[in-house]
């Protein structure tokens, strides 16, 4: 799949963000949107060479050529995925503020349901460096632009804003990269039924801010929104970054029993006890921000950043709540980063107590741990399974080395059978705790015609080479282009 051949320009960042966004058009079949943040608008094609020149005004009279303004399209999802030509365009969407720099349609975008009322899914997109007002944006005395970010809630129907999302005035400060972090839909948390949406604003000098607002629409259409809850750093630590963080948050639930369900907040520089920079997140009241559960790394590990990535989890041990998928975070070590990096993990939290019930298997001491999902019930088992990707360093074929593991969860096991003379008081063996057997490490290759019982997986990788197979894992080299798609199946 391509952008529309007019705006096929180098460095024009298509594909920043891509998000599904239901059915929009009526075709009853799902359809997305796709981000090109960089794309210059306006830019022109020089006749002599046929190559896009720089950022000049077009022969529009009257256009201004913006330099990395981005844009947004809507494809159809009815088109066949072996042929990427066949994508047909629903429509385009143009930054709602046009300025250059704007970063519209960065990868912080979030699908959303409903929120002005027509029947139609919308979205969330975010101008990060949207400028908003003016201030001392560069720190001389005067009066500028200020690059405050924004986002902007928009209806999958007409591809029109319906709402603009800004930070509370006081919080209007440059370079604090609102919209660039936090962003999520984290559900009805206000009972309303409609969809609510996090906003984090991470690299404020109080240790990062996390908004929450209500998805539903108000006022008349492009009109601003302020937040209903405006929330500071939990343990105020200068640089935790609260409010940083990719994912889908947790679905709202009511742990503290006050009618309003709760929404996923995260603190991925904070320090945990004695460990630096381990992360934590949290499940903030929907009636106030209070902190109504702490969500922490089961082996806390310093640069960590535990739950910068997340997810909602599916209801795991199947006590009716809704658990969290979150991941330790981990680097390449080099020169900017000469600790040892501190070892990826994943894990599955108890929606209720937010104790660990899983470390999901597979991961190595350096990852994969860039992105995760949580997809449902991929083989019909009845367990909730779980992806994670990302680049995995391997000396012998390069850092671009990527790995995509599949976790399908299983039933717990039986508990161990106990002889009298193990348990001499007659007592009732205690079960196996759940977090020691649900899942089993049924990581399989994502590889075209590879097939291993009891389950078969194909895939169709495009752009990429195998580089190592180890037992039942390949790792395989990926181009900037690069694509992995895949399907679980039961074995016939």
């Amino acid at each position: 799949m391509f952008p529309p051949r007019a705006d096929r320009q180098p460095d024009g960042g298509f594909g920043s963000s891509v998000i599904g966004i239901g059915d929009v058009n009526g075709d009853g079949v799902p359809d997305m949107a796709i981000g090109a943040n960089s794309l210059d608008v306006n830019q022109t094609v020089n006749p002599d060479t046929g190559n896009f020149s720089s950022c000049t005004p077009a022969a529009t009279p009257g256009a201004v050529c913006n330099e990395d303004q981005g844009r947004v399209y809507i494809y159809s999802g009815k088109a066949d995925m072996d042929d990427p030509s066949r994508g047909q365009v629903i429509r385009v969407v143009d930054a709602p503020t046009p300025q250059a720099f704007a970063y519209f349609g960065d990868d912080q975008a979030v699908g959303t349901g409903d929120l002005n009322g027509d029947g139609v899914n919308d979205f969330v997109e975010p101008e990060p460096s949207e400028n908003v007002g003016l201030c001392d944006a560069n720190f001389d005395g005067g009066s500028v632009p200020c690059p405050v970010g924004a986002a902007y809630t928009i209806s999958g129907f007409t591809g029109e804003v319906i709402n603009r999302l800004l930070p509370p005035l006081a919080d209007r400060n440059p370079y604090d990269s609102f919209a660039y972090g936090g962003v999520s839909n984290p559900g009805d948390v206000t009972g309303d039924g409609i969809d609510d949406i996090t906003m984090g604003e991470p690299f404020s000098d109080a240790g990062g801010h996390l908004y929450l607002y209500d998805g539903a629409a108000s006022g008349p259409a492009g009109s601003d929104k302020l937040p209903r809850l405006a929330l500071a750093d939990p343990a105020d630590q200068i640089g935790a970054g609260f409010g940083f963080g990719r994912g889908t948050g947790r679905e709202p639930r009511d742990v503290n029993g006050d009618g309003v369900g709760e929404f996923y907040g995260v603190d991925p520089g904070q320090k945990v006890g004695a460990v630096a920079n381990a992360g934590e997140a949290y499940a903030l009241s929907g009636v106030d921000g209070s902190i109504v559960q702490r969500l922490e790394d089961p082996n806390p590990k310093p640069s960590g950043s535990f739950g910068f990535y997340h997810a909602s989890a599916g209801d795991l041990n199947g006590d009716g709540a809704p658990d969290v998928l979150a991941m330790r975070f981990t680097f390449t070590q080099n020169a900017y980063a000469p600790d040892p990096p501190p070892g990826a993990a994943a894990y599955v939290l108890d929606g209720r107590t937010g104790a660990g019930l899983v470390t999901l298997p597979g991961m190595t001491s350096d990852g994969p741990a860039q992105s995760l999902a949580s997809p449902g019930d991929l083989n019909g088992d009845g367990y909730p399974d779980y992806l994670l990707g990302g680049r995995v360093s391997d000396g012998s074929v390069g850092d671009l080395t990527g790995r995509v593991l599949v976790e399908l969860s299983g039933p717990p096991a039986a508990p161990p059978a106990t002889s009298p003379a193990a348990n001499p008081s007659g007592a009732a063996p205690t079960a196996t705790p759940f977090a020691a057997t649900n899942a089993r490490d049924t990581t399989r290759p994502v590889l075209l015609g590879l097939s291993l019982s009891p389950r078969r997986f194909r895939a169709a990788l495009s752009g990429a080479s195998v580089a190592t197979v180890v037992g039942s894992r390949v790792s395989f080299s990926l181009s900037e282009k690069a694509s992995v798609r895949f399907a679980v199946e039961r074995a016939r």
